[in-house]
């Protein structure tokens, strides 16, 4: 399997990934120039687009987004798809399902301790940081990414790329539209616009 990253995310990830991952070797990608030769001095780490294409043609074409930011996750759930790869979930076994009519995207990561209720329903490619709690009858939409803590709701309904900071509330039956970034312990009591930046308690554009 790759991991796409080899950063901090990558490093909220490992067990993750090391307990869910079944057969051959686990490789980082990350071409930054920050990036490790090794990960956590145990993985390798490969750099170029041709390592890539090798990895895949000689142990499988599965991968995991390990990096943060919607647009970015984006752009590389779409590159890597386009290098002939398969995008996987990583879905901690520490946080809690519904067991009636939820959903998760492919590609999508939920860490420990989140909570996800029954009539809910996660994009591809969504980030969920530690211990977020998703109510009844929400919709968090693709490439969304949400901070330790964040609560959304009932009947909330969240558009795609949407960034949300730790600790962050949105109150039951709002509408988040694409793009919106949602600050750090905001409470959003209202519609937001597309690509709106809402801050505070109660939430308000700026």
């Amino acid at each position: 399997m790759l991991i796409i990253g080899a950063g901090g995310l990558a490093k909220q990830m490992i067990e993750l990934i090391e307990d869910q991952h079944v057969g051959g070797p686990l490789t980082f990608f990350d071409d930054t120039p920050s990036a490790p030769t090794k990960f956590l001095d145990k993985y390798p780490v490969i750099r170029s687009i041709s390592n890539v294409e090798q990895h895949f043609l000689e142990y499988g074409n599965e991968f995991v987004i390990a990096v943060s930011g919607p647009s970015n996750r984006k752009m590389l759930y779409q590159k890597f798809i386009e290098l002939g790869g398969e995008p996987v979930s990583m879905l901690s076994s520490n946080s809690s399902y519904g067991r009636y009519n939820h959903s998760v995207g492919v590609g999508s990561v939920i860490l420990a301790g989140c909570q996800i209720e029954s009539s809910t329903t996660i994009g591809i490619g969504a980030l969920l940081n530690l211990n977020v709690c998703v109510t009844h009858d929400s919709v968090i939409g693709d490439f969304c990414e949400l901070g330790p803590g964040v609560i959304i709701c009932g009947k909330v309904n969240i558009g795609e790329s949407c960034f949300f900071g730790v600790g962050s509330m949105v109150l039951p039956g709002v509408q988040i539209a694409n793009n919106s970034i949602i600050g750090a312990g905001a409470v959003v009591n209202k519609d937001t616009k597309p690509g709106e930046k809402i801050l505070g308690i109660p939430g308000r554009s700026v």
